[in-house]
């Protein structure tokens, strides 16, 4: 009997230890400053779309632990204590605080415990637009530096997550250079893709008819790049260059402007 009576005391010890730990207390400094904490990015002053992913950032100043406070108003929906200087904001509560103060300020607050102490820096004061913003983005990823392209691949990104799909990889086309995509107006509708090496040409896509052309003309040795579309989206508009290393922005390189009926 004496034994399940223990067994019963420590079952509602661990539910007070765990319970506990996971409602933080609000920090108390002990020193305030008046100059700015540095963030990277530096979200300072900016307005926020309302479906945007939480934008996490690094504190740029050294410290053995960082306590960071997250509302509007005087809420405060997130707090955050870590001996890293990253700051990972909670998706749940950053989606609280986009839906509770849409059109209005919050704030970013940041103490830093520094030589024995806690130090508060002034609040970092941003806003939260009423208006969303388009909800993907399309980027070629690859390595630093233009000259080499063994891996790229063309990205779709998720804006209100950190969610990436790759729309088409290098790996499916002989390892060839995936080249300029320009979109019409920014539909998704009606885009395209230039493509260099074995599989080389242009790939457009349009109302979901996937067709390949052959943007080039007998004189030059290397096909169109860098394109723009027609606002009606029947003609497009290409560059041509004598040398691919060179970008196309120096007119003693020869570069042309070519226009094919897609």
């Amino acid at each position: 009997m004496k034994h399940i009576y223990s067994i019963q005391l420590l079952v509602v010890f661990l539910l007070f230890a765990v319970s506990s730990s996971c409602t933080r207390a609000r920090m108390t400094p002990e020193v305030y400053t008046d100059r700015q904490a540095v963030l990277f990015p530096d979200y300072t002053g900016v307005t926020f779309p309302s479906n945007i992913a939480p934008p996490n950032f690094r504190i740029m100043e050294e410290g053995e632990e960082y306590y960071i406070e997250l509302g509007y108003k005087d809420k405060v929906l997130a707090t955050i204590q870590s001996k890293e200087s990253a700051v990972i904001i909670p998706v749940k509560e950053w989606n609280e605080l986009l839906i509770q103060a849409a059109g209005t300020a919050f704030y970013i607050r940041i103490c830093v415990f520094q030589n024995g102490q806690w130090i508060q820096f002034p609040d970092i004061t941003n806003t939260i637009s009423t208006e969303p913003i388009d909800p993907f983005l399309v980027y070629r990823l690859l390595y630093p530096g233009y000259e080499l392209w063994n891996r790229m691949s063309i990205y779709q990104r998720d804006l209100t997550s950190y969610r990436e799909t790759p729309l088409i990889e290098n790996e499916s086309i002989e390892n060839g250079c995936l080249n300029c995509h320009t979109f019409c107006k920014n539909s998704p509708e009606t885009m395209m893709i230039h493509i260099r090496g074995k599989a080389g040409g242009t790939l457009v896509y349009r109302q979901g008819n996937i067709s390949k052309q052959d943007v080039k003309i007998p004189e030059m040795k290397n096909g169109g790049t860098y394109a723009a579309w027609h606002p009606g989206g029947a003609l497009s508009g290409f560059f041509g260059q004598r040398d691919p290393a060179i970008f196309p922005f120096d007119r003693s390189q020869g570069c042309r402007s070519l226009r094919f009926g897609i």
